[in-house]
């Protein structure tokens, strides 16, 4: 059974999916599933495999005109991915689920996708924060350097943690302003 996104009110987006379809395997079975994609001239044979980050690709097969850098490069893998776990998860495409959009369809990644942080990662700042402080470590070069971020960023997730309320106003302890003196 093949699925298509084509009564959409919304016009699809270079690189939304447009329909899935099995050309191997059993329904259900996470290979075998062709993804096609809006504005690629190729079809996308994938198969994934579920892990606790979300499915990833381990098979990809692309059928179509002649592949080049630009092609390979144009792959949106995570997108495959999510289509193809969601369409084998779905029976093939015959169950959808209460809360399926048209977006879900087209771009199956995107509650996952940048900018979309749960409570359980600003709590974990907040803990980072009280730790390095209790350490008297310097607060902000610590918790970015532990959580692979800059600086800014890291400012605006204790931010956010305290608009939360996972950070009190005095958690964090200001920078003590040198008084009186020259300085050169």
């Amino acid at each position: 059974m093949q699925t298509s996104r084509a009564d959409d009110t919304r016009s699809p987006d270079v690189g939304d999916v447009v329909a899935c379809r099995r050309v191997g395997g059993d329904v259900g079975d996470l290979d075998g599933i062709e993804v096609q994609l809006h504005g690629h001239g190729h079809r996308y044979v994938v198969a994934v495999e579920l892990t606790p980050a979300g499915p990833k690709l381990v098979d990809l097969r692309i059928t179509g005109p002649h592949i080049d850098y630009g092609v390979l490069r144009a792959i949106p893998a995570r997108r495959l991915a999510y289509a193809a776990a969601e369409y084998a998860a779905r029976s093939d495409g015959r169950f959808a689920l209460p809360l399926d959009t048209d977006d879900t369809d087209r771009r199956p990644e995107a509650p996952t996708s940048r900018g979309r942080l749960d409570d359980t990662h600003y709590r974990d700042v907040a803990e980072r924060v009280r730790a390095a402080v209790a350490i008297g470590a310097p607060v902000r070069q610590t918790v970015a350097a532990a959580m692979h971020t800059t600086v800014p960023t890291l400012d605006r997730w204790i931010r956010t943690a305290k608009n939360l309320g996972y950070l009190g106003e005095h958690d964090i302890p200001r920078r003590k302003r040198p008084t009186g003196g020259t300085q050169r």
